[in-house]
């Protein structure tokens, strides 16, 4: 696909876009914010009698031009006003968005999936079929990286002096931060990290790539966003774990709030 070129004022979504590159961008984020923004939620007769009235108007407009660039901005203008009206509700639901318990995080995927794709080297990393061996297929899943169980027992470990001075995650808070965005991620593997009790780490040493020195540990989880005390919060408080936690979180949703706003585009569509 030829390359394009993004504007990266709100709500533009290519500069002078070829036909195909704009009409994926521009659909794919109305797509992704009408989701987002409750737009099918509040009334979906009124929505469509709404865009239907909105491609009327254009094609009563776009019927007397003879030029086909012309056409082309015209129907841009029409895709930047829908999705500018869908920003600030598509915003306040990233800025809210998190869940308290294990079957919850599911609702990250389409977050996930989107944000898997923001970013070049991200993009490659997570495109790795993470199997512990020759057996078993891989499945695309949201799981944590930090699994429920070790959290469980960070949460059981004696905490130190001064974290129990300056209190540390309780009950529902915990909850938030073992299933918050900024403890997920969406690849594709063959274990279930949340259910066991091992770091991802361990897990990481019996993949082949890993294993055989194809690709780095830890140069794929800097990619992901992953620091030291998510790959192996062996010896961790749980106050030190929430930290790096809140802190991708709100990498994350920074990143896809530039996404809402025009500001950043899927790397994997401006790929040739």
């Amino acid at each position: 696909m030829t390359a394009m070129r993004v504007d990266a004022s709100p709500g533009g979504c290519l500069r002078q876009p070829d036909r195909h590159a704009s009409f994926i961008a521009c659909c794919d984020q109305w797509i992704l914010l009408s989701q987002w923004s409750g737009r099918w939620g509040k009334s979906t007769d009124k929505a469509f009698a709404e865009y239907i009235e909105n491609l009327a108007m254009d094609w009563s407009e776009i019927r007397t031009k003879e030029w086909g660039e012309t056409v082309l901005n015209i129907l841009k203008r029409r895709m930047d006003g829908w999705i500018g009206g869908l920003q600030q509700d598509a915003t306040k639901y990233i800025d809210e968005l998190g869940v308290l318990t294990r079957e919850a995080v599911h609702q990250y995927y389409l977050p996930l999936w989107l944000w898997h794709r923001l970013d070049g080297d991200r993009r490659k990393a997570s495109d790795i079929p993470l199997k512990e061996s020759k057996r078993g297929s891989p499945s695309l899943d949201v799981d944590h990286v930090v699994s429920v169980k070790f959290w469980e027992t960070l949460a059981k470990s004696p905490k130190p002096e001064s974290e129990e001075q300056s209190g540390a995650p309780q009950s529902d808070e915990l909850s938030s931060k073992v299933n918050a965005l900024g403890n997920c991620c969406l690849l594709e593997k063959t274990f279930n990290i949340a259910k066991s009790s091992e770091p991802l780490r361990e897990f990481l040493e019996r993949v082949h790539e890993f294993n055989t020195g194809q690709t780095k540990i830890e140069e794929w989880a800097r990619n992901i966003g992953f620091d030291n005390k998510l790959l192996d919060a062996t010896g961790k408080t749980v106050a030190d774990v929430s930290i790096s936690v809140d802190d991708r979180t709100m990498v994350m949703k920074n990143d896809l709030k530039e996404y809402i706003m025009g500001a950043r585009q899927r790397a994997d569509l401006s790929e040739p």
